[in-house]
């Protein structure tokens, strides 16, 4: 990096000890978005704006948006932002999926076929 963009005096560590003030999410996002870049000083940045994000909206709701921008794996500074001013770190985070009814159509074999299939296999056998 040019030597203006460089920042020597910022460390990873110092990054993940003030996130984890805030708790395990909120380090395990810092950890995820500086291991995303091949070079650390380009995370810095958009580890500062989350850091600052967290000091505006409270360590709560701060934690709650680090477990969803983890689990959704959208860890950067513009999806954490969304996330919490539109208030979508106060909707339980769940991985459940709606109940969609299966396909059917005739070349679409399912479960039975294969257990069958397999049944057939092993008295072959």
């Amino acid at each position: 990096m040019p030597p203006q963009h460089q920042q020597a005096s910022w460390q990873q560590d110092d990054f993940l000890a003030k996130a984890r003030k805030h708790g395990p999410n909120t380090e395990c996002l810092i950890s995820t978005i500086l291991a995303s870049r091949s070079v650390a000083e380009q995370a810095y940045r958009s580890s500062l704006g989350i850091l600052r994000l967290a000091e505006t909206f409270g360590t709560e709701r701060m934690e709650a948006a680090a477990l969803r921008a983890v689990t959704l794996q959208i860890a950067n500074y513009k999806s954490v932002k969304a996330i919490l001013e539109k208030g979508l770190d106060k909707i339980p985070l769940t991985m459940d999926r709606p109940d969609v009814p299966a396909i059917v159509h005739e070349n679409i074999r399912g479960a039975r076929y294969y257990g069958q299939k397999a049944q057939m296999e092993a008295e072959n056998v």
